[in-house]
């Protein structure tokens, strides 16, 4: 990139306008940089999506409900990133996350373990009591991979 500036300040020094060959690259470099970024998340995102739709259509078509115990509740807080030390304003709270990570066994017999995360205010968990592990809980089965506590 250092290159294709230097060349266009070259350029606009001798003719007093830049060259179209120094334009040209910077644009190819830009457009070739934006393909290797842009191209890559769109696709994963596009597939990310069929795949969560799909698991959503499974649960609803052919999903059943089965017991189930939570087995470990760990609550994460991020806090924002804010400027508030450079403006001299106090650090606000921030999000909690709540993974419960639940436990059932399949109709096939198999101990199939879960995980769900709910995001939180700080409030939230001030003013809740989360249930202890062993709480039993009803979850979603469609098969092994697909399902989802309720």
């Amino acid at each position: 990139m250092v290159m294709y500036t230097i060349l266009a300040k070259y350029d606009m020094a001798v003719s007093g306008r830049p060259s179209t060959t120094a334009l040209d690259s910077a644009l190819t470099f830009a457009l070739i940089v934006c393909a290797i970024w842009v191209i890559p998340t769109e696709i994963f995102s596009l597939v990310h999506t069929l795949r969560t739709n799909n698991a959503y259509t499974r649960l609803v078509r052919d999903g059943i409900l089965i017991n189930g115990q939570i087995f470990e509740i760990r609550v994460r807080e991020q806090r924002p990133r804010l400027l508030g030390s450079w403006l001299n304003k106090p650090q606000e709270k921030g999000l909690y996350f709540v993974d419960y990570i639940y436990k059932f066994t399949s109709p096939d017999e198999h101990l199939i373990f879960g995980k769900q995360t709910i995001v939180r205010p700080y409030k939230y968990l001030n003013d809740q009591i989360l249930p202890p592990d062993g709480t039993p809980i009803r979850v979603l089965y469609a098969d092994n991979n697909t399902h989802v506590m309720l």
